[in-house]
């Protein structure tokens, strides 16, 4: 038996798929399950079963195949190959344990279906990691981020990209890659919005400056708008 959720003409539904594969038996129809996942959750498959051998309602060839599981829960990931991922890493002492980590609804997608390319990377396999600071106010959040680019006195190594930096000067700390995103209060206010955006790019010598800027005005269109609005 296979299940398999899916598109046509803008109208998602679910089912199974027939012997040849060739066609599509709508359960969405037949079962009183909104999707895939509430079926699973609710009857189970066993209410799937006697379907089995209907007629196919659509052709595979006309439909679009989407996320199995419209809306999981949870998805937790465990790494089956620690071993090997250790070496490739350089660090052995977690190889004697597998790596576990979540994903996302949207990083999954349909059989056959395109897989997006990360915009941070030319791999598909793109790997990154966001480390949170949880901390009350006055609790030195800040500081934390500030101390990693040499802003005020700090104690301690800090590695970036296998070099220490715990001695280097601000400006070369940011020449290296390493940059604040502050939220809401760090603009240049006297500056408009491009401006600020050009001055974020300020170390960058490539020539892509602008189409990256005209990316996020496509993903913010507001920002677009008030390109020569100033930031304060």
């Amino acid at each position: 038996m296979r299940l398999l959720s899916y598109s046509i003409d803008g109208d998602h539904g679910f089912g199974l798929l027939t012997a040849d594969r060739a066609g599509v038996i709508d359960l969405g129809c037949r079962l009183d399950a909104e999707d895939l996942g509430a079926l699973l959750a609710g009857e189970g498959l066993d209410a799937a079963r006697p379907f089995l051998d209907e007629p196919a309602d659509h052709a595979v060839a006309d439909i679009v195949f989407e996320r199995l599981l419209p809306s999981p829960g949870k998805i937790f990931c465990i790494g089956v190959n620690y071993g090997g991922r250790a070496q490739e890493y350089d660090d052995p002492a977690d190889a004697a344990y597998p790596s576990v980590f979540v994903r996302f609804p949207p990083s999954f997608t349909g059989h056959e279906q395109p897989v997006i390319r990360p915009p941070e990377s030319e791999q598909l396999d793109y790997e990154g990691e966001i480390v949170v600071v949880l901390g009350a106010n006055g609790a030195g959040k800040t500081t934390t981020l500030r101390a990693i680019c040499n802003m005020v006195a700090g104690a301690g190594t800090v590695m970036f990209d296998g070099n220490d930096i715990s001695k280097s000067d601000t400006a070369h700390i940011v020449n290296a890659g390493i940059a604040h995103v502050p939220q809401g209060r760090g603009t240049f206010a006297a500056l408009t919005v491009m401006e600020n955006l050009e001055v974020g790019a300020y170390t960058r010598t490539d020539d892509e400056v602008q189409s990256d800027i005209e990316m996020w005005f496509g993903k913010y269109p507001v920002l677009g708008e008030r390109r020569k609005q100033a930031a304060g």
